[in-house]
């Protein structure tokens, strides 16, 4: 075994590679140029209204009503008013640049109540179009939203250009050890805790939606006041998919309060339609046009009332919010060493010889990651990849079909993409059944010059293996720059083979004892580079996923002479 061995040359990847990965990381960048590009338009027509100017204004007629057409947004508010348009007074009946329709009643009658019929008003104008005014202006805080699909823009241009723009046709790349192209480090820390907050507030946002806010609500209503009311209308109604797999409960009624004739048309704190048309159509039954029935009114507000005021089983939906919230944490917390941040500075050149060898006596080696850390990892990752993409989905095939062609196609990439990753899970989770090699070694401290002992022994059905290789591996990790941007190369520049045997009675059990190279490399962490080593463990198993794992071990430098 040679133990000045060269560092690897870096091979320039293939082309297919290049390509596919420009593919993924295009469904990213086209995603999130599209709803880009949706917020931005309307975005724009808000911003608008800003530089219009004030006028007076007096309100005519103002109601809530139902649609006419009916629809998912089954009410409206209808207003019209006279304004002053600098000649003249004309009339308008535009209330901002929002659709003025709405899901439940009471939304619509809440604008109704604060422009009543002859109340004076402020209005804004178009300077350049007498005709063109809104009685309100929409918050353009609203644009913020353009960040979430920004986030997937960044990643998707960030991503094609990092692999078009490291390796260049034709170019070759430093032959040079990692060490010798080391550079100092930027840190990205700051860019992991990032990243997972986003992570976080999503996970926040949907168990606020979901779960707490209704959860709210629903000890809120306890203190509303029961109140008699009658059933003007009642329907299923299908949101905006027309082939009916979403649903929600529409009951619009009448009530009188504190003298007050009043309408709602809220069931219960429920937010959004779900699947289950049967479910919905039996509540619509209890309901029938004319039934006299009991609202509960809020004393506060009494335009706001509903009908059901109990716990219902969505409230459950939002525990997803928990695995976002979660991961999010985790990421977080471990960001410096997710970001692989430099430890604390060490003097370049002198070996890290902190590390005490072992105490005599056998070790029993623990591998660097557990399998049921690796498929509890990948089983997050799919939930969460899959949740969102799930939703993209319902909102892009399901509940809108009319979804241009090209914003289709990206999802259901995506969606494949997600299917992947759920064929990973079952292949993981395969490999937790496989069988366990257990490494004792003589010491997981050793100097160079040492012997090392290994002993294996298969716990498990051991006849499953075919083969078994235990090999020591020595890896350099080196980080620098090129440019503006910082990367960190990983080579094994040396690896030792222990054990390759196809033997059934050596593979069950063994030892064997092994001399490590005086002239080797120990092991050496300084604050641009290190090199590790690891015990590598390979083993084939037909038709099941292969035994992959790896085990640290410190060598040290070899002990000086008396």
């Amino acid at each position: 075994m040679n133990s000045t061995a060269q560092f690897s040359a870096r091979k320039e990847p293939g082309i297919a590679g290049k390509v596919f990965a420009t593919l993924f990381f295009g469904v990213f960048l086209g995603m999130g140029c599209f709803f880009t590009a949706l917020i931005g338009r309307s975005f724009w027509s808000v911003l608008e209204t800003y530089r219009w100017t004030q006028a007076d204004a007096q309100i005519v007629t103002s109601s809530a009503r139902p649609r006419p057409d009916g629809g998912a947004r089954g009410y409206e508010f209808a207003v019209e008013y006279r304004y002053d348009s600098g000649r003249d007074w004309l009339a308008g009946t535009r209330w901002s640049t929002k659709e003025p329709t709405f899901e439940r009643f009471d939304e619509a009658q809440r604008l109704a109540d604060r422009f009543r019929p002859g109340a004076q008003v402020r209005c804004w104008r178009d300077p350049n179009d007498a005709h063109a005014v809104v009685l309100e202006r929409q918050s353009p805080l609203f644009g913020l939203v353009v960040l979430f699909p920004l986030i997937f823009v960044g990643v998707g241009a960030g991503g094609i250009w990092a692999i078009w723009r490291r390796w260049k046709p034709g170019e070759r790349l430093d032959e040079r050890p990692v060490s010798e192209r080391a550079r100092p480090r930027v840190t990205s820390v700051a860019w992991v805790r990032f990243f997972f907050l986003i992570f976080f507030v999503v996970g926040a946002g949907v168990l606020w939606v979901l779960t707490i806010g209704p959860l709210l609500e629903i000890l809120a209503a306890r203190a509303w006041v029961a109140t008699p009311a009658s059933v003007l209308s009642s329907r299923v109604v299908a949101q905006s998919d027309s082939d009916g797999n979403s649903y929600r409960v529409d009951i619009l009624y009448a009530y009188t309060f504190d003298g007050a004739p009043r309408q709602s048309s809220r069931y219960d704190f429920s937010r959004g339609s779900s699947s289950g048309y049967g479910t919905k159509a039996a509540i619509v039954q209890n309901y029938p046009v004319g039934a006299e029935t009991t609202c509960y009114v809020n004393p506060r507000d009494p335009s706001e009332a509903v009908l059901r005021r109990e716990p219902f089983k969505a409230l459950g939906f939002g525990a997803i919010g928990f695995v976002f919230l979660g991961l999010g944490a985790f990421g977080m917390a471990g960001a410096r060493k997710l970001s692989g941040a430099a430890q604390p500075a060490r003097l370049d050149g002198l070996p890290a010889t902190a590390v005490e060898p072992a105490p005599a006596g056998s070790v029993v080696l623990q591998p660097q990651q557990s399998r049921v850390g690796k498929f509890v990892f990948i089983l997050i990752f799919a939930v969460i990849w899959n949740a969102l993409i799930g939703f993209f989905v319902h909102l892009t095939m399901v509940r809108d079909p009319q979804t241009p062609l090209f914003a289709k196609v990206i999802v259901g990439v995506l969606a494949l993409c997600g299917v992947g990753l759920i064929c990973s899970v079952f292949y993981q989770c395969l490999a937790l059944f496989n069988p366990v090699v257990r490494l004792v070694a003589s010491a997981q401290s050793i100097p160079l010059g040492r012997d090392l002992r290994l002993e294996w022994t298969v716990e498990g059905r051991a006849s499953r293996l075919r083969r078994l290789r235990i090999t020591l591996e020595g890896r350099e990790e080196a980080t620098y720059r090129r440019g503006t941007h910082t990367y960190t190369d990983r080579n094994v520049f040396i690896r030792f083979a222990l054990l390759d045997t196809a033997d059934r009675a050596e593979i069950e059990t063994g030892h064997k004892s092994f001399p490590i190279p005086a002239g080797a490399m120990h092991t050496f962490e300084g604050r641009h580079n290190k090199v590790v080593w690891r015990l590598h463990i390979a083993g084939e198993v037909p038709r099941w996923p292969d035994i992959d794992d790896e085990y640290p071990m410190t060598l040290l430098p070899q002990e000086l002479k008396s």
